[in-house]
């Protein structure tokens, strides 16, 4: 039903003209309180709608603050292994005997869990 079928919750005599921005009541022409283009059907309304707006900007300014410092966590991190791998790669590629000997090392201890695993 639209709101021109309802009538003034003020004035039950008048139909409504429209609804309340807050409370969704019928409103006359005559009990409309146009606020930013808004109609209300009291002050209190009219400020309740104002602060809401407001709570709701807030919320989404931390909202985009989080989500920003996680952006900024994750690029860290992976700036971070980067530079490990790195350094790890031309340690490795500097270094040819020690990782050869690392190498085996690793492998015989592989197998001798293995051994053990199968048993």
């Amino acid at each position: 039903m639209a709101a021109t079928e309802k009538v003034c919750l003020n004035h039950p005599g008048r139909p409504a003209t429209t609804r309340c921005e807050t409370c969704f009541k019928p409103l006359c022409d005559e009990c409309v309180i146009e606020e930013g283009g808004k109609h209300f059907c009291s002050e209190t309304c009219a400020q309740n709608y104002v602060a809401t707006g407001e709570r709701i900007e807030e919320l989404e300014a931390s909202k985009r603050r989080i989500a920003r410092r996680k952006l900024i966590k994750r690029l860290v991190t992976l700036i971070i292994l980067i530079v490990i791998a790195a350094a790890a790669y031309f340690w490795m590629k500097s270094n040819p005997d020690k990782t050869k000997d690392m190498m085996k090392t690793l492998e015989k201890k592989t197998s001798e869990v293995k051994s053990k695993v199968s048993e």
